[in-house]
């Protein structure tokens, strides 16, 4: 209801009563009910710009999409993209004070954005920052998206201010309050607005922190301070690298929400993955490799992981209708909402064409291919992608022997590993041989130094190396190892840094004591990075002779697939490859000492490592009966 429209009503209402009063003295009562209801629709006219409506029921009846927006032009409505009505709602909430979109291409992302931004503008005012990676994306956002929307709703045309000096495309003074845009590469307009509302698109593209100056999207959340805690800040991107300090980071800090849809054949709820998308294997001729990409288009359907059932377009659309938001993660940050869509939930997007540009894309170059993982599926690109033990990597690496066997007389040492817990032990037992070959004898956890000694014994083991570096324990382990001079050894990681592979250093272990200077241990340092790396290129089949046994267990499994090596974006535009760890992964890092603890004697690699030169990293003469001496 507009005040245009209250005004009669409300002068109506107005003489009603005051003739009852002059001519009666007091009101009759259902006469007094009428003038009543009409005052009250006179009162609620005063906060008529906060309509007891929903963002989306607002959207729907106030806002027509112009031909610059949509392919389908007309008024603006949720009935084919039920998926950004609760995002949308997220404007009104208040108790949401940070929305994430991690969402694909195509999938109304950006006119989610605008929709949000002018209700609040127009029910919920406060001043407003909407913020690009430069200013020539802010200028187009405004003039295609943000200006029609403005102009087809009555509603919002009428904050429009009466001097169009102040409703530029990146400034517009609204009678309500002011909106800016701005980009990301101007620190000085970043830092000199103070909003309530900050609106961020596209935050993978924005300029990183440098030594003068905080990142982008940090100097934006700054301006929210002062309107504490009413403040809303949204942030949407496509993402780029998992690792980054960018969308998939804040997705993963919020309410981790997917988009479940039910099976249009069993009715089963689940979330669209690309792995399920599937064409005629026709499509590709079998000698020459090549591609029918008609045949592609035409045969390219959605494969139900629960019935098998086959989903064409039209039914996936009849799906996405009824789809619902579920929640990932149980402990989000307070006032966190987080949202991913992949172009498989875009209305606009056919299973045939993402077919098409997948193969294009995965037959293509690297950068191709990343683009459709980040653009398309809305996924964080790795440069390595995690080990899968049901593919190429530990299924491949499965040996002939079984667990806790070995043959003693084949030529071959047992190494034990220990990694230190605070109330057990972790270790692992290792076979090493000449050159690379090597295979894993058995794994598994002690409650004390006892089970360790006949673990020891039990394998004929011929160096145990044990983690020193859980610092509340190390002088006990310390003690231990001094109290079995020759067999037992410290080891410790050291980042990528140090310079050298390894070094192996002698250490009081009584220092600061009474007994110190009587005794000496042995202490390896190991470099981490190097020998996380060389135990990836054994895992993959770079370095041949790596074997497990028959089988393995789900904890091995589960620990040694937990580490990935991923790509980094550093500030000055490089990339670098990291390791990243999902915990536990103590049979890691038994597996990764084993290996540097087999250099370090003379075993299990055909060539020492190219930086290793230092006398005290050299291999020691081959071990003479049964006894290695570090």
């Amino acid at each position: 209801m507009t005040p245009r429209q209250v005004s009669k009503p409300c002068e109506k209402g107005c003489k009603a009563y005051s003739a009852l009063w002059r001519n009666t003295g007091t009101p009759r009562r259902t006469e007094a009910r009428q003038v009543s209801a009409e005052l009250r629709r006179f009162a609620y006219s005063f906060v008529d710009d906060r309509p007891n409506l929903s963002v989306v029921e607002w959207a729907e009846s106030e806002l027509s999409l112009s031909s610059q927006v949509t392919a389908q032009p007309g008024p603006y409505s949720t009935f084919n993209r039920t998926h950004v009505q609760a995002p949308l709602e997220c404007f009104r909430d208040t108790t949401t004070t940070d929305l994430v979109l991690c969402w694909a291409a195509q999938t109304d992302k950006s006119t989610t954005l605008s929709v949000g931004t002018l209700y609040r503008l127009k029910s919920r005012p406060t001043p407003t920052l909407i913020v690009f990676p430069n200013e020539t994306l802010a200028g187009s956002f405004s003039e295609t998206r943000l200006i029609p929307l403005i102009e087809s709703s009555p509603q919002l045309s009428a904050l429009k201010p009466k001097d169009k000096d102040k409703f530029r495309k990146l400034e517009m003074h609204l009678t309500t309050a002011p909106l800016s845009l701005v980009g990301s590469n101007s620190p000085a307009n970043l830092a000199a607005r103070s909003a309530g509302l900050v609106v961020q698109d596209e935050i993978n593209k924005y300029p990183g922190a440098s030594e003068r100056e905080a990142g982008a999207r940090q100097l934006a959340i700054e301006r929210t301070k002062s309107y504490e805690p009413l403040c809303k800040r949204i942030y949407a991107s496509t993402p780029t690298i998992e690792d980054d300090d960018g969308i998939w980071s804040l997705f993963l800090q919020g309410t981790q929400e997917y988009r479940w849809l039910p099976c249009i054949h069993c009715g089963v709820f689940s979330i669209l993955e690309w792995k399920q998308v599937k064409w005629s294997q026709e499509a590709k001729d079998a000698k020459t490799g090549e591609y029918d990409f008609g045949l592609v288009k035409s045969s390219a359907h959605y494969e139900c992981p629960h019935c098998q059932g086959k989903i064409t377009d039209s039914d996936r659309y009849k799906m996405m209708r009824r789809g619902e938001w579920r929640a990932a993660n149980p402990r989000p940050m307070p006032g966190w909402r987080s949202f991913h869509l992949s172009g498989l939930f875009s209305p606009s997007l056919s299973l045939g064409k993402l077919a098409v540009s997948f193969i294009q894309a995965k037959h293509g170059s690297l950068s191709d291919l990343q683009n459709f993982t980040n653009s398309t599926l809305a996924e964080p690109w790795t440069a390595e992608k995690p080990l899968k033990v049901t593919d190429e990597h530990l299924t491949a690496l499965l040996g002939t022997t079984d667990r806790g066997t070995y043959d003693p007389a084949d030529g071959g040492v047992n190494l034990m590993i220990v990694d230190v817990q605070r109330d057990h032990f972790v270790w692992l037992v290792r076979r090493f041989y000449r050159g690379t070959r090597s295979h894993l004898v058995d794994w598994g956890q002690s409650l004390g130094y006892d089970q360790l000694d006949a673990t020891f014994a039990r394998y004929q083991v011929a160096m145990l190396a044990i983690d020193t570096s859980q610092g509340i324990r190390s002088q006990e382990l310390y003690e231990q190892i001094a109290a079995r001079p020759g067999k037992w050894v410290a080891i410790k990681g050291q980042p990528g840094t140090m310079g050298e592979f390894y070094k192996a250093v002698q250490i009081d272990p009584h220092t600061g004591g009474k007994q110190a200077g009587q005794v000496t241990i042995p202490l390896l340092h190991v470099n981490d990075e190097h020998w996380s790396r060389e135990l990836f290129d054994r895992l993959d089949g770079r370095v041949s002779g790596w074997k497990l046994t028959k089988e393995i267990d789900a904890v091995y499994q589960h620990q040694i697939t937990g580490v990935r090596r991923v790509q980094v974006k550093g500030k000055n535009g490089t990339t670098d490859t990291k390791l990243r760890y999902r915990p536990p992964f103590d049979l890691w890092d038994c597996e990764k000492y084993a290996l540097c603890l087999s250099y370090v004697v003379g075993f299990g690699r055909a060539d020492p490592p190219a930086l290793d030169k230092s006398p005290t990293n050299q291999p020691p003469p081959p071990p003479r009966e049964g006894k290695i001496e570090f």
